[in-house]
């Protein structure tokens, strides 16, 4: 939303004019995004996909969401089953390009903003097993490997001498400042990560059928400096999806990534280091080569999206330097991601009287099915307590929904809390400052797009 808002000249026009009649706010949002998105399909679609998606449409009328999703991994499955893929053709609703780059030229309202886009930064830690699965061909789901999978080959990467299985992260710019521009803040705090990053990469191959197996080796130091330095020629669709990637969980399983791979998918980004401009391009490249050495070589780091350590973005803009924040939500009754914030908040995730951290649980060599990936709750505030909180969430002032709204719309309610930080050095914020929190939460029961009508959600802008 933000990326369309800031680079796209045809987006900010449909919001003005949905601003300049409101009446007709929905009606707009549907012919000038909704429809041209789903539109978007219909191109190069391949005739298996069509015709599966013409009998879900004559079989389940009552049902569009379910065509719609189709024709969605369909076209997907036909021009490229990547995450840097469907943000390339959601950003193409607004005309943004995919060769468009952090600092290039932005809309008046947003120059001279800065922007921060929180990652997910995966070290996987060897003294747990823990490791990120970079690519997992042939692997049989069912038996692990068995007689008729052979040559089986994977790829692993695993972060030394850190303690945290994540890490928070951002890429930032200042808008419109220019593609030689470097980033406004450091991508990960200096307190969390004072030196290099350094990897070590694991081939192994393995030929089932005499259950043969070798390992190759290699380690690889990531400065993270291009995506600094070259924050102005990041690739804007890059940026974006990396900020984005949920699904990047899945490279945490074989069970997982394997099927991933044999569609030839890709629902992580890594970046390369080296030139910013190619980072993320090179390393899909790389990716889709399978080449070992050039893992190595280019030094592929994977950051997902950034809700597995900041959900709210609350964390990022205090440790950024804000000391008043808007936060805009979509909560339901029990807030996690805002009471997780709290040193005193227990909750399902037992806090740790001695880090700021809730909760770690990412996949490790003896995780299956079942396996919690979970997300890393990262304390920031000392103050108020826990009960305090939970009060708080529960009296916000909330505005009446009318009765014609209520379709999908659930409630809208505002409130502001006062908190104090305490040091927390993975986000870089010291201990001590005061923090006014304004809450604006927004709730509907539409879902993030898994058969839902798309044009449900032109409703939902009109209530």
């Amino acid at each position: 939303f933000i990326a369309q808002l800031a680079f796209s000249k045809k987006f900010l026009g449909t919001v003005e004019k949905m601003a300049a009649d409101p009446s007709k706010a929905g009606s707009v949002f549907d012919e000038e995004w909704i429809s041209v998105y789903l539109n978007n399909f219909a191109k190069d679609e391949n005739r298996w996909v069509k015709l599966t998606e013409k009998i879900a449409e004559e079989l389940f009328p009552k049902y569009p969401a379910l065509a719609q999703n189709i024709a969605e991994v369909g076209y997907f499955l036909y021009n490229g089953f990547t995450w840097l893929n469907f943000v390339t053709e959601l950003l193409s609703v607004a005309e943004i390009s995919p060769d468009r780059v952090l600092g290039a030229p932005v809309n008046d309202w947003a120059s001279g903003k800065s922007w921060m886009l929180v990652n997910s930064l995966a070290t996987p830690r060897s003294s747990e097993n823990e490791r990120v699965l970079l690519w997992d061909v042939g692997l049989c789901a069912i038996c692990d490997g068995c007689a008729c999978c052979l040559d089986l080959a994977s790829t692993t990467s695993t972060a030394t001498s850190l303690e945290q299985s994540f890490l928070p992260a951002r890429y930032s710019i200042q808008l419109g400042s220019g593609e030689n521009e470097s980033a406004v803040v450091q991508f990960v705090a200096k307190s969390a990560l004072p030196t290099t990053l350094e990897y070590e990469y694991t081939h192994t191959t393995q030929v089932c059928a005499c259950f043969c197996r070798q390992n190759d080796t290699a380690k690889s130091t990531a400065s993270l400096d291009n995506v600094v330095a070259g924050a102005g020629s990041l690739s804007l669709v890059g940026a974006v999806a990396s900020s984005s990637a949920f699904l990047g969980q899945l490279d945490l399983y074989s069970l997982t990534r394997a099927p991933v791979d044999k569609a030839n998918g890709e629902f992580s980004i890594y970046f390369a280091q080296g030139d910013a401009r190619q980072a993320f391009s090179t390393a899909l490249k790389v990716l889709q080569q399978r080449s070992f050495s050039d893992v190595v070589s280019s030094q592929l780091v994977q950051a997902m999206d950034g809700y597995i350590v900041d959900n709210t973005g609350i964390a990022t803009a205090v440790a950024t330097g804000s000391r008043e924040v808007l936060a805009i939500l979509v909560e339901q009754d029990d807030p996690q991601s805002v009471y997780s914030l709290f040193s005193d908040y227990g909750g399902s995730l037992s806090a740790q009287s001695d880090m700021p951290v809730v909760s770690v649980a990412v996949s490790s060599e003896d995780m299956g099915v079942g396996g919690d990936v979970g997300s890393v709750g990262y304390h920031i505030f000392s103050q108020p307590s826990e009960n305090f909180i939970k009060d708080a969430w529960q009296n916000l002032q909330t505005l009446p929904v009318p009765d014609g709204s209520k379709k999908f719309l659930t409630g809208v309610s505002y409130g502001s809390i006062n908190a104090k930080t305490i040091s927390n050095p993975y986000f870089g914020i010291p201990a001590g400052q005061d923090v006014t929190l304004h809450l604006l939460n927004v709730n509907s029961s539409l879902n993030l797009g898994v058969l839902t009508d798309f044009h449900n959600y032109s409703i939902l802008v009109q209530e």
